[in-house]
């Protein structure tokens, strides 16, 4: 159940069952009584995900917190989005330097770049953290890198040379930009799911070929990629996602993936139909997407599909 607190009286939010509760959206401000009825969710409910949307240009008035101002009165939060879309850039977080038992944190939006992450510097059990415009900066690396518990980052662009060893991360997210990618193997060599968006600063995808625990895989909107590296470590691999990348044309090293449970390729792909009969040597796959240019093609390999016992 997602709230949106200006759709809400006082009275509503203190009759919603926490339980079913697991977003709730503040615009840019909110009376003292509603975020008092908040609070009482959030303690029965410690899962629940703040969606603070942020307007540096918005003021509080009387009776009302506005901004960053209204996270303090709610007390701790485990999971917490910034999405700041004001005209005026979100300059500071120094008001949520009081939060200490921070599970995720999100930061979106018009906000400045080498914003200082400083103030957060207390909530150390963070385990998620995405920043649309990537780490910027030495100050940003070296919060990175103390966040011990940390296993899931989402960024727009990240530069390897500029990231010590990572032990713990097992998921990365790159919306836009991975500089340096040779690298990846050795900064994060634990990890598990990789998600490339774009592949700005990639010119090749054979770095992946040395991520030995890899068990997912997403590439996408992307012309660059046309083939799969062959892989250290292949029988990791159990979920292989390739979206609008056009120019794919490789099914045999999908076939090295013994142990893949799931392909998804979106687009119209350019391998033949009658190439994806040989994923059925794959006896792990379960669920098998595939767009063709016609539809008499669709039919026919959710036909094939259906016979050898895949999803789609």
């Amino acid at each position: 159940m997602v709230i949106k607190v200006e759709r809400y009286s006082t009275e509503d939010l203190l009759k919603v069952q926490a339980v079913k509760v697991s977003v709730i959206s503040i615009e840019a401000s909110i009376e003292s009584e509603k975020l008092h009825a908040i609070k009482k969710l959030l303690q029965a409910n410690s899962e629940i995900r703040i969606v603070l949307i942020v307007d540096p240009a918005t003021s509080a008035s009387e009776g009302k917190y506005s901004n960053l101002e209204i996270i303090r009165p709610l007390g701790e939060i485990n999971h917490l989005t910034i999405l700041a879309f004001g005209s005026v850039a979100l300059q500071d977080l120094n008001l949520l330097e009081g939060l200490t038992k921070l599970v995720s944190f999100r930061l979106d939006g018009n906000y400045k770049k080498d914003i200082d992450l400083g103030p957060l510097k207390n909530a150390t059990g963070i385990e998620e953290l995405e920043l649309e415009f990537g780490l910027s900066g030495a100050k940003q690396i070296a919060f990175v890198n103390d966040l011990a518990h940390l296993r899931r980052i989402r960024v727009s662009a990240l530069d390897l040379k500029a990231v010590p060893l990572n032990y713990g991360v097992e998921e990365l997210i790159i919306t836009s930009t991975l500089k340096s990618p040779e690298l990846l193997a050795s900064i994060f060599p634990r990890l598990k799911m990789l998600t490339i968006g774009k592949a700005k600063g990639i010119d090749s995808f054979d770095f992946i070929a040395s991520l030995k625990g890899l068990q997912s895989l997403q590439i996408g909107h992307t012309s660059k990629l046309t083939n799969l590296p062959k892989m250290d470590d292949p029988l990791r691999l159990r979920s292989l996602h390739l979206v609008a990348v056009k120019q794919f044309d490789d099914l045999e090293n999908i076939l090295q993936f013994k142990q893949l449970e799931e392909l998804k390729i979106t687009e119209p792909t350019r391998m033949e139909l009658s190439e994806f009969i040989k994923l059925k040597d794959i006896r792990s796959l379960k669920k098998v997407y595939a767009v063709f240019p016609t539809e008499a093609e669709d039919r026919a390999f959710q036909q094939m599909a259906t016979q050898i016992g895949w999803e789609f």
